[in-house]
C-alpha cells in the first residue's frame, strides 16, 4: 500500500494544533502589523456561514505601501468568495486551504484598518475540528515565497476593501490561530468482519470494511501520524502474506496496520483485504479472531510510542469498533488421519460477548474461537475450546484490552505479522507426537 509522506518542516501542524506550519528561514518573520477589530466564534454548526471583518493596526515607524492579509484554514473550513486581489490554493497532500490577499495603501504609522464587508468563512457539512490562522505582514519580494507547497492562483470577482477605522481597543500579534469545533459532528467509526474457508496448508482471503459513519471528517497533519487504522488478530497457524495492510515494527513485535490508515477520514466506508496462510498442522474446525479499529493510535514511524493519538479521541461510540472474524479449516488433500470419532452434532461450548450495542453487528468482547468437528482417524492431541481468560488491561478508551486469548489453543492472541515464530515451534511439537502415536 503506498504511503505519501511530507517533509515536517513543510507541515507543522500536528493534529487539529494550536501553531501555525513551520516556514524557517523566510523573511521577514515578524511585522509591525498587529491584527485587531474582529472575532472567530471557537464553536459552529456545519453548514454554518459568517463574515469577519479582519483588521490591523500599524504599529511601525514607516508607512507601508501594500499588505498581504493571510488566511489558512484546515479541511471543513473555507471561504468561498472569490476578489480578484486575493490567491487562493488547497495543499496537494494535507487539503488544507490557504487564501493570500493583497491590500493596497498607504497605511500610516499608528493608524487601524479593517474590512468594511468582511470575508465569509463557511464551515462543511461534514465539520468537526480545524484550525483557522490569520497572518498578515508588508507585502514585498520575499512574500509569495512564505507558504511553500501551495500553489496559489488568482481570484476572478470584485476587489477586497479595506478602510481606516478607528484605533482597535486590543491590539494582538501578527498572527493569530484559533481552534474551531462543532460538538455535534464527532463522528462513529466501525467495522465489518468478514469469514473465509481454506484447507489446512492453504490460503484465505479475508474481506472486512471500515466504515465512518460521520457525520464529521477527521485529519492530521504530522506525516507520521494516522488519524485512525485498522488491524487483524488471529491466533497460532495464520500467517499475513499478503494485502491492503502495512508492517510497523516496534520493539521487535510486528503490527500491520491496514486501511484507512491515513491522514483523512471522511465520511464514507472502504474495504480492508487480507489473505492469511493456514498452517499445515492446523486442525480442521472452525477458529475465530478480531478486525478491528486499532484503539492505540498507533503512527507510521516505529520509534513513537503508541496511544499518542488514541481513537477515543476520534471516535464518538468505541463499542462498534471491532468484529468477529471467522476462519473454516478443512483438511488438507494429502491429510490421512484415518478412523476417528464422529463429530458431536451439538457445538463446543465457547466464549461469546454476551452484550452488544444497539443497531451494532460487532461484539465488543474478545473474541473466541468454536470448534465443529473432529477429524477421523488415530487422535492425536486434540486441542480442546478453552474460555478466554479475563481481561488483565483497560484499553485508552477505558474499555477492556481485546488482545486477549483465542479459544481454540488457549494461547495469546497474536497479531498477524507477529506469529511466525511461535507457529514453527508449536507445529513441529505436534508433528512429532502425531508421528509416534502412528508408529506405536
Amino acid at each position: 500500500m503506498k504511503r505519501v509522506t511530507v517533509a515536517a518542516a513543510a507541515v507543522g501542524l500536528m493534529l487539529f494544533g494550536a501553531a501555525a506550519p513551520a516556514r524557517a528561514g523566510l523573511p521577514p518573520a515578524t511585522s509591525d502589523l498587529a491584527l485587531g477589530g474582529y472575532s472567530i466564534p471557537t464553536k459552529i454548526k456545519a453548514g454554518q456561514k459568517q463574515k469577519i471583518r479582519f483588521g490591523f493596526t500599524h504599529a511601525g515607524q514607516q508607512p507601508v505601501e501594500r499588505v498581504r492579509l493571510y488566511l489558512y484554514t484546515q479541511p471543513g473550513l473555507s471561504y468561498e468568495q472569490r476578489f480578484s486581489n486575493c490567491e487562493y490554493a488547497t495543499h496537494q497532500v494535507h487539503r488544507s486551504r490557504l487564501v493570500a490577499c493583497t491590500l493596497t495603501g498607504p497605511f500610516l504609522p499608528g493608524a487601524s484598518y479593517r474590512l468594511p464587508e468582511g470575508m465569509e468563512l463557511t464551515a462543511k457539512a461534514d465539520f468537526w475540528k480545524a484550525v483557522h490562522s490569520v497572518e498578515v505582514f508588508p507585502d514585498g519580494p520575499d512574500e509569495r515565497k512564505r507558504w511553500p507547497g501551495f500553489s496559489l492562483q488568482p481570484g476572478k470577482g470584485p476587489e477586497l476593501k479595506i478602510a481606516a477605522t478607528d484605533r482597535f481597543e486590543e491590539d494582538r500579534s501578527f498572527a493569530e490561530t484559533v481552534s474551531l469545533t462543532n460538538p455535534a459532528g464527532r463522528p462513529d467509526l466501525g467495522v465489518t468482519g468478514a469469514s473465509a474457508t481454506g484447507k489446512a496448508g492453504g490460503e484465505v482471503r479475508l474481506s472486512a470494511r471500515w466504515h465512518n459513519r460521520g457525520p464529521g471528517s477527521i485529519h492530521t497533519f504530522n506525516p507520521a501520524y494516522r488519524v485512525a487504522s485498522t488491524e487483524f488478530l488471529l491466533g497460532e497457524g495464520f500467517t499475513y502474506v499478503k494485502g491492503d495492510c502495512d508492517p510497523v515494527t516496534r520493539k521487535g513485535v510486528t503490527r500491520w496496520n491496514c486501511p484507512p490508515a491515513g491522514q483523512h477520514l471522511t465520511p464514507g466506508s472502504g474495504p480492508v483485504n487480507a489473505v492469511f496462510k493456514i498452517a499445515s498442522w492446523v486442525r480442521p474446525g472452525v477458529y475465530e479472531g478480531e478486525f478491528r479499529f486499532d484503539p492505540e493510535g498507533r503512527p507510521f514511524v516505529s520509534w513513537q510510542e503508541p496511544g499518542t493519538y488514541p481513537l477515543h479521541l476520534w471516535d464518538i461510540t468505541p463499542a462498534n469498533n471491532s468484529a468477529k472474524i471467522t476462519i473454516t479449516v478443512t483438511a488438507d488433500d494429502g491429510q490421512n488421519p484415518g478412523p476417528g470419532p464422529t463429530p458431536s452434532p451439538s457445538p463446543t461450548t465457547s466464549t461469546a460477548p454476551t452484550t452488544a450495542p444497539t443497531g451494532s453487528p460487532t461484539p465488543t468482547t474478545t473474541p473466541t474461537a468454536t470448534v465443529t468437528g473432529t477429524p477421523t482417524g488415530t487422535p492425536g492431541p486434540t486441542p480442546t475450546t478453552v474460555p478466554a481468560p479475563a481481561p488483565t488491561a483497560t484499553g485508552p478508551d477505558g474499555g477492556v484490552d481485546t488482545r486477549g486469548s483465542l479459544a481454540r489453543t488457549g494461547s495469546t492472541a497474536l497479531t498477524a505479522g507477529g506469529i511466525a515464530a511461535a507457529a514453527i515451534v508449536l507445529g513441529a511439537a505436534l508433528w512429532a507426537l502425531a508421528r509416534k502415536r502412528r508408529n506405536s
